[in-house]
């Protein structure tokens, strides 16, 4: 999935939202008929036009853009843990 249409897009987090947790805008009358029209497609690429839907997806930004002004947004820095197994390794349950 390539969200947004481009690095700096202002809608890049609303797109995002809206993509990846859209149980989030079930309120937004036009989310349901999109996601119908959208099943089957595993890639939306908003640069690319890919599949065609930017008068639905305009309308669905619009309709979700008061729900969203409502989320706080947080942002964090990663830092490298490392590539040491221990890392990926599930934890285990020490149970005697």
């Amino acid at each position: 999935m390539i969200i947004p249409p481009g690095p700096d897009d202002p809608r890049m987090l609303l797109d995002a939202c809206l993509a990846f947790a859209p149980e989030l805008f079930l309120e937004c009358p036009s989310l349901i008929p999109l996601m119908v029209k959208l099943n089957g497609y595993k890639r939306l690429d908003f640069d690319h036009n890919e599949p065609d839907i930017a008068e639905e997806w305009d309308r669905l930004r619009q309709e979700a853009r008061p729900i969203f002004q409502k989320f706080s947004l947080w942002e964090c820095d990663f830092k490298k843990l490392g590539n040491d197994s221990r890392w990926r390794a599930a934890p285990t349950l020490d149970i005697d």
